[in-house]
């Protein structure tokens, strides 16, 4: 009886993790694709590739990076 508590109350943390999982693999499975992006693209792509980091949560841990990012993103966003 415990163990399907137990189950039953971590299956919506297991769901999460099953898709995070099938995101990354998806972004995997399509590596060929991401090697023609520019470097800060790339590495955004990358850290994103699961869906449980976002911007908010980069602005957050990352703050340096999002200030270069973004100044990329205005950059190619300007040279277009």
């Amino acid at each position: 009886m415990a163990l399907a508590a137990y189950e039953e109350a971590r299956k919506p943390a297991v769901r999460k993790l099953i898709a995070a999982a099938n995101a990354s693999a998806a972004w995997y499975e399509n590596f060929a694709e991401h090697m023609d992006l520019a470097s800060f693209d790339f590495a955004m792509s990358y850290i994103t590739r699961s869906g449980r980091v976002d911007m908010e949560r980069l602005r957050r841990t990352s703050p340096e990076f999002i200030t270069a990012y973004e100044a990329h993103a205005r950059k190619e966003t300007l040279s277009r």
